[in-house]
């Protein structure tokens, strides 16, 4: 009896620890790509329970519900098809599967801008005016300006973006400039197409032509010789009140022939372009100095930068402040303009809270040799999909970073205990008629639209994986213990809506307790 009972037993040892190593294996999977140490998820297919453990040790727990994964592509041509293979390969990796119904869809994905009423656009135009709003889509109304590069350059007023003309029609402007520059400071002409610039110095450019000119930055940052390129993944997930994000592994060009010294003649030496052409430019992984940071140590593109600068000498800590703050800027520009085209196009109000967009653009920057980084443009529907493996990599990470914050955080619970702050003031006899300031976040003084605005922020903070919040702009924990006063030059709090104001507010108040709420 002995020897049948020890087969059984160690048979019994053997399947518990197949069991254990399958488990250890799924929540290997489920936590591959959660940046956050302080987050656990327990996968299921697109959905996720979230645990949040916060600075005293409390645990709260975000409930989902099962979303439908139906994904919808409007894609006009064999050239958007091709862009769009990162994008299908990593919705089909969460669970979702392509319809061509729009009515069950949960996501449509379109590369055109949808808002424009031409004749191109109106089938799509008409297909976003009739989404419910459980359907998600990936543009906002009114960010028409950004891929517009006469307005963006023009007329942004930001301190990141390089000099700008437009000739003839500041034919004066750009006479009187280069009387104080000098004829031969080198000027780039900017196809209003997005492709073909052309570098020149100013006495060459035809000044009664319509073009539209930029200030050339000469003495660039350069990695071994090479200019370099810096592309920034933003996400827009709301306009009222806004929030933003950024990607923390920025991607990155690489001039296929050195900057130094500088050929006007050869485009190869700098980056005209806003296209990530193989053919035209290097990666990172091209050049030794820093393929040696990303093959042996494991960086990312953009750690890998910071390191070699570092060996330079320079201090690369600077450079993503100024990347948040360029963007924040351009976007509170643009914040009246995009909360008007909002209600235009969502006038139900409960429409209005309910609608699921999110915006995805590249913003193109170059930084000079003291690390001060310049604005050049920003590209609506960026290609996802190139022939370099290392940069899909990137775009990868981007899309399942995105699909957590945005997809995800719309289809989770989050408890009324999630987003209430102590706050003293709220059991004194003034918050009671709640009329006093101090008292509106109290939980007493919240409506349904203010929690569902505080609720959406919480579940977006705690999925946002590898996004860094620009706006409401991340504040320090000293910071926080003052009133939210304005961090940057950019933020004017004199000019915020209610809801805008009501969610910065909550944010500080959540840093004060908690340093994992203040960016």
């Amino acid at each position: 009896m002995g020897f049948p009972l020890s087969i059984l037993y160690l048979r019994l040892i053997i399947c518990l620890q197949l069991m254990a190593n399958v488990v250890l294996w799924w929540n290997v999977v489920c936590n591959l790509e959660n940046d956050d140490a302080q987050m656990g998820t327990t996968c299921h297919s697109d959905v996720s329970v979230t645990h949040h453990v916060d600075a005293m040790g409390n645990i709260s727990a975000v409930v989902p519900r099962l979303p439908s994964l139906n994904l919808f592509y409007h894609l006009r041509n064999h050239a958007e098809v091709a862009s769009f293979q990162t994008v299908q390969r990593v919705f089909s990796a969460r669970g979702y599967q392509r319809t061509e119904d729009m009515n069950s869809t949960s996501i449509l994905w379109t590369h055109t801008y949808p808002y424009q009423v031409d004749p191109q656009s109106r089938p799509l135009h008409e297909m976003v005016l009739a989404m419910n709003p459980e359907q998600t889509i990936n543009h906002f109304p009114g960010m028409e300006p950004i891929f517009n590069k006469q307005f963006f350059s023009t007329s942004m007023k930001s301190k990141y973006i390089p000099k700008t003309f437009l000739l003839p029609n500041q034919k004066r402007e750009f006479l009187q400039e280069m009387n104080n520059t000098g004829e031969t400071r080198l000027w780039m002409k900017k196809n209003f197409n997005h492709r073909g610039n052309v570098l020149k110095e100013a006495k060459d450019h035809d000044l009664n032509q319509k073009s539209l000119i930029q200030q050339f930055i000469g003495n660039q940052f350069t990695v071994a010789g090479h200019a370099i390129q810096i592309g920034v993944r933003v996400i827009l997930t709301s306009v009222e009140p806004m929030r933003a994000y950024i990607f923390h592994d920025v991607s990155n060009r690489v001039a296929n022939k050195p900057f130094y010294p500088i050929n006007i003649k050869d485009n190869q030496t700098y980056l005209t372009d806003g296209e990530f052409r193989d053919e035209v430019y290097l990666s990172l992984y091209s050049l030794p100095e820093t393929k040696t940071y990303m093959k042996t140590h494991g960086y990312s593109r953009w750690v890998a930068v910071k390191t070699y600068a570092r060996k330079q000498g320079l201090d690369a800590s600077k450079v993503m402040p100024q990347l948040l703050e360029a963007v924040r800027g351009v976007l509170l520009n643009l914040r009246p303009r995009l909360v008007r085209q909002y209600k235009k196009y969502f006038k139900d109000r409960a429409l209005r809270q309910r609608s699921n967009l999110f915006e995805l653009s590249r913003w193109d920057f170059i930084v000079d040799e003291d690390l001060n980084a310049y604005l050049l443009e920003a590209n609506l529907s960026p290609e996802i999909t190139t022939r370099n493996h290392i940069s899909n990599i990137g775009n990868t990470r981007t899309l399942h970073s995105l699909l957590m914050m945005t997809r995800q955080s719309k289809n989770v619970r989050v408890r009324d205990s999630n987003v209430n702050v102590v706050r003293g003031v709220c059991y004194e006899q003034r918050c009671q008629h709640c009329t006093d300031k101090e008292c509106q976040l109290c939980a007493q003084c919240l409506s349904s639209s203010d929690k569902t605005i505080l609720k959406t922020t919480f579940a977006e903070h705690i999925n946002r994986k590898g996004y860094l919040r620009t706006y409401p702009e991340p504040i320090t924990q000293e910071e926080a213990s003052l009133p939210y006063s304005t961090p940057s030059d950019d933020v004017d709090v004199n000019n915020l809506s209610k809801s805008e104001n009501l969610n910065r507010e909550w944010l500080r108040l959540k840093c004060i307790h908690d340093y994992y709420w203040c960016n």
